[in-house]
């Protein structure tokens, strides 16, 4: 028999869509993990307990060396958050979309600034916090932010920690065109 080397790490994560529009909402990070092994491990049902208590069950696919795996069991209660939306300028305009035929498309652009209010109301532990926001538009571009927020293609993600008891407020603003 051999001892894979399996690697666990939690997270609490905020996965959100945005279509355009201004408003507000609120909710609990998932309950999620990334999972690796030093070596291939068979799929299976996968037990998860965390200090001493049964947090849930999942089954893993087949994983090859080295590889990682990420799924989420759940949300945490103690990981909340609320965003704020606000529509901070748009303008409409014309575009040729080809030059031969001379097809005229309205486009709409648009900047928002998103507040992010973060809390751990865990009183005893700080937690790794991933905010991923899924922006759908023709186009996006991420205008300004604070502490790290970084765009991926049409993602715009956050990674951190939150102490204990802890409250952060991020900010950023995108442009986006439709």
């Amino acid at each position: 028999m051999f001892r894979p080397q399996v690697t666990i790490e939690r997270y609490g994560l905020i996965r959100k869509s945005f279509f355009g529009g201004a408003g507000s909402s609120n909710g609990k990070a998932q309950r999620s993990y990334r999972i690796s092994s030093d070596r291939f491990l068979s799929r299976g049902n996968c037990i998860l307990r965390e200090y001493d208590r049964l947090v849930g069950e999942t089954l893993l696919p087949d994983l090859a060396a080295k590889d990682k795996h990420e799924f989420s069991i759940g949300q945490d209660a103690d990981i909340v958050y609320k965003e704020n939306t606000t529509l901070t300028s748009s303008r409409t305009y014309n575009e040729t979309n080809r030059l031969n035929i001379k097809e005229i498309e309205q486009r709409t652009q648009s900047t928002y600034t998103i507040n992010l209010v973060l809390k751990n109301y865990k009183k005893n532990r700080s937690v790794k916090i991933e905010y991923k926001q899924e922006v759908y538009a023709r186009s996006m571009k991420l205008m300004t932010n604070t502490l790290g927020f970084i765009q991926d293609s049409s993602t715009i993600q956050f990674s951190g920690v939150l102490l204990a008891d802890e409250e952060k407020l991020l900010s950023y603003k995108i442009e986006v065109i439709n």
